[in-house]
């Protein structure tokens, strides 16, 4: 999420709270120019991407009638699937999670958004954005090759 608010020249500031069951999410943006569409729009996206408006209560009620799989969900209840801001970002990281080990992959990630995605300083800390397309056809092979 922090790639795709950054990519729009923005910083972000995450509060979880709340419970499991219950859960709040807080979120500051701050920009040089914040309207009122924009903050609608990372709003979208950031609901979009952590799937909150997704209701899991049918499957937990199915779940908990396997007793292998009740078990396991004891441990994550409340964990939702995440989706990438966009299809280009997907597709970047299911090519980067094809890899042998997930932490690989997610170091490759971090990689390829640190060499290839903007950034920008706000109040002292660095933000990267996700690489944008025309960046990423506009390396070299040897470019890419340096983020394995």
């Amino acid at each position: 999420i922090r790639d795709s608010v950054a990519s729009r020249g923005l910083g972000d500031v995450y509060k979880r709270q709340g419970t499991v069951l219950e859960p709040e999410l807080e979120v500051e943006i701050h920009g040089r120019s914040l309207e009122e569409n924009t903050v609608i729009e990372i709003r979208n996206l950031i609901s979009f991407m952590l799937a909150i408006e997704n209701d899991l209560s049918d499957f937990y009620k199915m779940a908990n009638l396997d007793p292998y799989i009740s078990s396991i969900i004891g441990r994550l209840k409340g964990l939702q699937v995440t989706r990438s801001a966009s299809v280009y970002e997907a597709l970047v990281s299911s090519i980067l999670g094809q890899q042998i080990n997930t932490g690989v992959a997610a170091l490759m990630r971090e990689r390829f958004v640190h060499k290839f995605g903007i950034c920008f300083l706000y109040e002292k800390e660095l933000y990267r954005a996700f690489p944008s397309p025309h960046t990423v056809a506009a390396a070299t092979i040897e470019q890419l090759m340096e983020i394995k």
